[in-house]
């Protein structure tokens, strides 16, 4: 028979090290294995991205022209620029609302064939309900180029959770990727 005091041992010691994990990626190959350049970012694109369940997600506008209060008005986002510049313009039925510059080393930079797009303290879970919080999350975002000229938007969130009926803290790790739709030209 096991002694109450071991058997609470080793309960209290699985969920310190078990963690939660959620992972929506697009596969590799998926996405375009060629060195990633600003000017290949060139092109007009769907705001709203989709999940890859096909259900919406965030707003292309709200990750590259953050200071822009009204993002699900927005249809498209125009990107161009050269070697050192992006420019950013956000377009609400073919009209320009909104644009900005990011200037490569300054404001933005291209990591593993990939425009890094932030890294921050974020607040991951705070919408869902139950009862857990998650303790200082960590987020990183990245867009990548697909084969067929699509961007990708990986995001990377990880942090601790509390369950308020246990108050040990758990590693919970979310990655997702959201789909945003090149236009024809």
């Amino acid at each position: 028979m096991i002694s109450p005091r071991i058997l609470s041992a080793v309960v209290a010691l699985t969920l310190v090290l078990s963690g939660c994990a959620n992972r929506q990626l697009a596969q590799k190959e998926f996405l375009d294995p060629s060195r990633l350049t600003l000017p290949k970012l060139a092109g007009t694109y769907q705001n709203q991205g989709q999940s890859i369940d096909g259900s919406p997600q965030l707003f292309m506008s709200a990750l590259l022209l953050p200071s822009l209060l009204e993002h699900e008005d927005i249809d498209q986002v125009k990107l161009s620029g050269t070697d050192q510049v992006l420019r950013c313009s956000a377009l609400k039925n073919g009209e320009l609302v909104a644009r900005a510059s990011y200037r490569l080393g300054e404001h933005i930079k291209l990591k593993d064939n990939a425009l890094a797009l932030t890294k921050k303290v974020g607040c991951m879970g705070c919408s869902e309900g139950g009862g857990l919080s998650l303790v200082k999350p960590k987020v990183r975002q990245a867009l990548y180029l697909t084969e067929s000229g699509d961007a990708v938007v990986r995001s990377h969130e990880r942090g601790l959770m509390v369950v308020m009926m246990m108050p040990l803290p758990r590693p919970v790790v979310d990655q997702d990727d959201l789909l945003f739709r090149r236009l024809p030209k």
